[in-house]
């Protein structure tokens, strides 16, 4: 065999990235449903491209963020002041951080709860500080029998006559715990 006949060693590489990257996770993603949890986050990403739904979703989980100051009550955050962009749709980066690494890192959250006092510093000077977060967590069925919602993506008020469901509270400076 000569040099022109024999394969390159990075095409032979390079074919094999592809394949374990992309291809696998497809195949995989094919007969699941979905790419394995246990692939990384970017393979899972590239697996997902292929649009193989087997299955609606029955719920749909959003979470909501709770603050107190000094004096006062829990009070809901208006995200939009805090995260203004809506890179993913009309779901803000807080959406997008919470399905992604926030929905069971608490170090995570801690971080997003610094950056969210701080913040508050700097749009809110005048008021007390805030002192703690909580992160809620809701969950609204998907019901083919209901209208789908008007216009576009919103996460569904909080229900007043259900307890609020506290995911974690955060003191801020403090590590984090769930209830």
């Amino acid at each position: 065999m000569t040099d022109l006949e024999r394969p390159r060693w990075h095409d032979v590489a390079l074919s094999l990235v592809v394949l374990v990257a992309w291809v696998v996770p497809i195949t995989e993603g094919a007969f699941n449903a979905a790419p394995n949890r246990g692939w990384p986050g970017l393979i899972r990403d590239f697996g997902s491209i292929s649009c193989l739904f087997r299955h609606r979703p029955e719920n749909l989980p959003y979470y909501r963020l709770q603050v107190r100051r000094d004096v006062g009550d829990w009070v809901a955050l208006d995200e939009r002041a805090y995260f203004p962009m809506e890179p993913f749709g009309h779901r803000s980066r807080f959406d997008r951080f919470m399905d992604r690494w926030g929905y069971n890192n608490l170090r995570a959250r801690d971080d997003l709860v610094l950056w969210i006092a701080a913040r508050d510093r700097e749009l809110h000077p005048a008021e007390p500080p805030i002192v703690a977060v909580r992160f809620v967590a809701g969950n609204r069925p998907i019901r083919v029998d209901q209208p789908p919602p008007q216009g576009h993506w919103q996460k569904p008020p909080l229900d007043p006559e259900r307890a609020v469901q506290v995911d974690s509270h955060h003191v801020v400076g403090q590590p984090g715990s769930r209830p």
